[in-house]
């Protein structure tokens, strides 16, 4: 199987031009005042809102605890406006290697395009967590092994426990760009009960001998494999109506004959799933374009 890439353009900046930009994204929109105050009374202390979409949605740096890796790496969240007493559904958003979650809030525009979508009720009201995993910006390795373990046992449960969420996997989606895609569909296919939906944008679907899986053993690496997975799992995907969501840019042959491969997979074992195409190749530009489809795709509005 040929390497997969995992090029992620401006997929993460220095903690110094993050304030920067921070600042850039918080101050745009005329000096209209934040429509946030009351997040910030459910978000824990330390929490710094970083960026405001155009309907009273916002993105805010959290510090979720790492209970597997020592890192003082920062995960974020978007917040649709404040409505109290709401429960909300949320998606986890795993992003590519080498990188941050900063390629969904400055390259992708989560903001804008959430806010957007929700107001033209082609998307729920939601939360959308978007963690951090590495140690640096550098690392090139997988969602797996304790960065697996830390969206399962810290991320998830510390977002129930924070944030006014429908803790169940009916409010709970799981997706990801380039690696965060395998990530994404590996850790739902892993923890069946946990999600409803898993998306892979421009992802793949067979461990890559790196990172976590470095000097995994054949055994190791065919616990991790999201196509068998999947067929060993077809049932209870069935029961429990898990969603995938697959989709890849179609200037990139290598993309989309993982997605249409993993897609025909699929179809044999009867797995509820829609494989998506957009302009693009492996970069930001195909982020951009496929962000409000699979959005759209995790909690459909009623239109």
């Amino acid at each position: 199987m040929p390497r997969a890439r995992k090029r992620v353009l401006l997929a993460g900046i220095p903690a110094a031009a993050a304030v920067a930009v921070a600042v850039v994204l918080v101050t745009s929109g005329g000096g209209r005042p934040p429509r946030t105050t009351g997040w910030r009374q459910v978000l824990p202390s330390g929490s710094a809102r970083i960026a405001e979409g155009p309907d009273g949605g916002s993105v805010w740096s959290v510090e979720i605890h790492n209970s597997f890796v020592s890192t003082s790496r920062r995960s974020y969240v978007y917040l649709p406006r404040y409505r109290p007493h709401v429960r909300f559904p949320a998606a986890y958003l795993l992003h590519g290697f080498p990188g941050s979650p900063f390629t969904f809030i400055r390259a992708s525009r989560i903001a804008y395009v959430a806010d957007h979508l929700i107001e033209a009720r082609e998307l729920r009201p939601l939360i959308v967590v978007m963690p951090v995993a590495g140690r640096t910006l550098h690392y090139d390795g997988e969602w797996a092994g304790p960065w697996e373990k830390f969206v399962v046992d810290d991320v998830v449960p510390w977002t129930d426990a924070h944030l006014p969420t429908i803790a169940a996997a009916r409010g709970r989606a799981i997706g990801g760009l380039s690696a965060g895609g395998f990530g994404a569909v590996d850790i739902a296919l892993r923890h069946l009960g946990l999600f409803s939906t898993a998306e892979a944008w421009a992802g793949y679907f067979h461990p890559l001998q790196d990172g976590p899986f470095r000097h995994a053993k054949r055994s190791e690496l065919l616990a991790s494999d999201p196509t068998l997975l999947a067929e060993r799992f077809a049932p209870t995907l069935k029961r429990q109506r898990v969603r995938i969501f697959l989709a890849a840019g179609i200037q990139d042959p290598v993309d989309v004959r993982r997605a249409q491969d993993f897609s025909a997979e699929l179809t044999r074992l009867g797995v509820d799933h829609v494989v998506v195409l957009r302009p693009g190749a492996h970069h930001e530009s195909f982020w951009r374009r496929i962000l409000a489809p699979g959005l759209e795709y995790t909690f459909p509005g009623p239109g």
